[in-house]
């Protein structure tokens, strides 16, 4: 061999490298940047989550603070971790990989060491035994082994002295069992032959003999007359023990125990293979318990137990539903007692029910199972058996009670939710609440036992809290009332009796219709506080006028009517009344016999029901009183509407709006003052508002002119010194005419006022001066040597007072003339 194979056969037994690396393992190890990036997207989404969806600020900054100090506890955590896989985590890794081998190789070894142990067992069959030799000689020489006898060959016996020894022994057996002192009266039928006595019993047969006349009896063969037994030999040696040592007293009380353990045995092997009945057997009670109706927990405790009586005869005992009923003595095809069981327990339970009859199905009971069955039974029915078939058997009357009513709640509730009606199940009147029903049955004490019956239903276009209320006991009850939750308890309210007994879809959908007009009347009433009404239909409301609302020359009564909507969702109300005078409005109908209509569509789950026409109403008896004043006061009507007025003072037009709200077009003077005649009208009536119109008409038209002349002149030129002025309304009865230097109003000179006086029902005018130390060369003119005095005492009535005159309408504009031009004519004057 050369050198180069001896070396490369030594580097394959001696490698030159070291042992194999140890696996790095990266199984179910998650880097530390995903997980960082994984804390950081769920960080992320908490602080959203709670930003977002949070009720209210404070709950807010709450659960906000809790959230910001958890998330900083785990982010020192991974503080932690990360200041530390910077420095270990190399080092750890290894550990990981070192722990991972070796328990890898401790579980190569634990195989090795169990695989050795099995092996080990499995040659022990491989063993074979020591070899015999002794008895593979006597085979080899004599042919076969050397065997005992045991005194089992005996020499043949003769057949007469067969014969002679029976016939000596049947004479024995005669003798001896004639003088037997203790025998029992089962065992007097017998014969003796062939050197046996054979007895005979009604339910089994055995064989005795003796061997001589000094020994004891023995039992030499046993048989029943029922059934195909093998008698073991152990009932033959216990049989002759107790024959030996107590006589047949106590063997005939061993063989008839015996016999009625097999007899029981027998009828537990016919029982084993039934499987409607559950049997338990007691040997050591000479007892059998046989559970019929197994699967019935109304009836699980009936049973017929199968005993002994005082005479040891099998018995059979009838417990129905844990009460006993009857004994039966012999039974012979025990398929056919069952039936018998079924049969009397089935019509027992039915004839204790009051009504079998539910929705035309009629109760049974399966007599197999002992379960209860409808015949032409429906889907809802069959729902309906388990709360039959495990209630107590006494609660049947009023389990059946339930389920007819649930079949007729089942009924109405599939009839009303088809026609839009809406189940509440929360609701639960307590027994005050329900003393409020208006029928002698919730006035009881035991009332609040009758919630169960009842069922509460709204409609989505209803007002809120209104509920038909249905109660079936016998017959349907139905009921409508606002019901709402206070406090944690129900309130019932306004309650009604609707007097409806059966429900089809034809009066469900006729139920919409007449519950909305009870609710309505309901609502319209409570609006109607404090009036006189009364209901004389189902839709109508006769309201006497002066106790709702005063309408001058209208007739006593209002008629209130109202119909359901095809939509179910809203409500067309009209109210009828009839003028005693005659008047004609622009947008309001009114027949020529007076009678007027007024027409309102109202969606039910408005607040107010009559807000609009009680609206329409006054607005109407507004229009009249303003109509007669302006009749009185001989104004010229223009337009008469429901919500405006328009009419005529002088040659100026003027509009009365809904509410008394003034309007006038853009050519009356009056716009001057406008704002402060609404305030005058708020405060003293639509009648002071037209004396005041025509008096005041002089002073507004002269004040407009000063206003248009006051634009055109200070537009004229924009010099500093040029005196200016503009007209300001101060209040309805209150104007004045402001001067002031160059364009600046805080440089303001000199205020002429004009104020409205009223005596004894005549306007007069008190003009007077603000500043009036800046207008020197106006005082001579304020009294009665003025020029202005003098030039106009005979032709109209003015008085001089210390700060201004008083003056009639008459002089009013020549006045303010005279005035104003004296004031444009020494503005140099006055600035000096």
């Amino acid at each position: 061999m050369d050198t180069a194979t001896m070396k490369d056969q030594q580097s394959q037994v001696h490698p030159s490298q070291g042992p194999p690396e140890i696996p790095h393992i990266t199984t179910n190890i998650i880097p530390l940047s995903q997980i960082l990036r994984k804390f950081a997207e769920s960080s992320f989404s908490e602080l959203q989550q709670v930003i977002q969806t949070q009720p209210n600020n404070e709950a807010k900054k709450k659960r906000l603070l809790e959230l910001i100090v958890r998330l900083r506890q785990e982010y020192v955590r991974l503080y932690v971790l990360t200041k530390w896989s910077r420095t270990s985590a190399q080092d750890f890794t290894k550990f990981i990989d070192i722990l991972v081998w070796l328990k890898e190789q401790t579980f190569h070894f634990n195989n090795l060491i169990w695989g050795t142990k099995s092996l080990n067992q499995s040659l022990l069959s491989a063993k074979l035994p020591n070899p015999d030799l002794i008895t593979a000689l006597e085979v080899y020489t004599n042919g076969r082994p050397t065997l005992p006898t045991h005194n089992f060959i005996e020499p043949k016996i003769s057949t007469k002295k067969v014969l002679s020894t029976l016939k000596e022994l049947n004479t024995i057996l005669y003798m001896k069992y004639a003088t037997a002192d203790d025998l029992p009266e089962e065992f007097t039928n017998y014969s003796i032959k062939d050197g046996r006595i054979y007895i005979y019993t009604e339910d089994y047969n055995l064989q005795i003999s003796t061997a001589d006349e000094t020994g004891p009896f023995f039992l030499i063969s046993f048989e029943f007359t029922f059934g195909d037994f093998v008698t073991s030999r152990h009932l033959m040696r216990v049989c002759n023990e107790t024959l030996r040592t107590s006589g047949f007293q106590e063997l005939k009380r061993l063989l008839t125990n015996y016999t009625n353990t097999m007899k029981l045995y027998l009828i537990h092997q016919k029982l084993s293979p039934m499987k409607t009945i559950k049997h338990v057997y007691h040997q050591d009670k000479f007892q059998i318990v046989v559970h019929y109706w197994v699967n019935s927990f109304v009836f699980k405790y009936s049973y017929i137990e199968i005993g002994l009586n005082r005479a040891n005869k099998i018995v059979y005992k009838w417990f129905r539903q844990g009460e006993y009923i009857e004994t039966f003595d012999e039974v012979q095809d025990f398929g056919l007692f069952l039936r018998d069981i079924y049969h009397r327990h089935a019509t027992f339970i039915l004839d204790q029910i009051d009504d079998l009859t539910v929705n035309k199905s009629l109760l049974q009971i399966n007599e197999l199972t002992g379960l209860f069955y409808f015949k032409n039974t429906t889907p809802t029915l069959n729902a309906s058996l388990k709360k039959l078939n495990i209630d107590d058997f006494k609660n049947i009357n009023d389990n059946l009670q339930s389920i007819r009513m649930d079949v007729k709640f089942l009924k109405i509730s599939t009839i009303l939710s088809v026609t839009g009606w809406i189940p509440n199940e929360l609701i639960k009147l307590n027994p005050q609440e329900l003393k409020k029903l208006p029928s002698p049955i919730f006035q009881q004490e035991k009332a609040y036992a009758l919630t169960k019956n009842m069922k509460f239903y709204t409609r989505k276009e209803w007002p809120s809290n209104w509920f038909l209320i249905l109660f079936i006991d016998t017959k349907v009850k139905s009921f409508i009332g606002n019901i709402k939750s206070m406090l944690g308890q129900w309130t019932l309210q306004a309650p009604s009796e609707l007097n409806i007994e059966s429900f089809d879809y034809k009066i469900s959908k006729q139920l919409i219709d007449y519950v909305s007009k009870k609710i309505m009347i309901h609502l319209i009433t409570q609006e109607l506080h404090g009036s006189t009404y009364k209901v004389s239909k189902d839709d109508t409301i006769v309201v006497k006028t002066d106790t709702f609302i005063k309408i001058p020359n209208t007739s006593n009564v209002l008629y209130m009517t109202f119909k359901v909507e095809p939509d179910n969702k809203t409500m067309l109300v009209k109210v009828k009344g009839k003028l005693n005078t005659e008047l004609t409005l622009e947008d309001f109908a009114i027949d020529p016999s007076g009678v007027f209509e007024i027409f309102e569509v109202i969606h039910f789950r408005r607040t107010s029901i009559l807000g609009n026409i009680v609206s329409k109403l006054e607005r109407l008896a507004k229009i009249i009183e303003l109509i007669n004043y302006l009749k009185l006061e001989k104004m010229n009507l223009v337009s008469v509407k429901l919500d405006q007025v328009v009419f005529k003072y002088g040659d100026q037009v003027c509009v009365l709006k809904d509410n008394f709200d003034l309007e006038l077009p853009a050519n009356n003077p009056h716009n001057l003052c406008l704002v402060s005649i609404k305030g005058y009208l708020a405060t003293k009536g639509v009648g002071h508002l037209f004396k005041y119109l025509q008096d005041s008409r002089e002073l507004v038209t002269k004040l407009n002119e000063i206003s248009a002349s006051a634009q055109t002149e200070n537009l004229s030129t924009f010099k500093t010194d040029k005196l200016r002025y503009e007209v300001v309304t101060k209040s309805s009865s209150m104007f004045s005419i402001v001067y002031y230097m160059g364009n600046s109003k805080s440089r303001e000179i000199l205020q002429m006022n004009i104020q409205i006086k009223a005596n004894g029902g005549t306007y007069h005018y008190f003009i007077g001066f603000e500043s009036l130390q800046y207008a020197e060369y106006l005082k001579q003119d304020l009294t009665l040597k003025g020029p202005l005095y003098s030039s106009m005492k005979s032709t109209t009535k003015i008085t001089p007072l210390v700060n201004g005159v008083m003056v009639d309408e008459a002089g009013l504009g020549q006045v303010i003339d005279y005035f104003h031009n004296r004031i444009k004519e020494n503005s140099t004057p006055v600035t000096s």
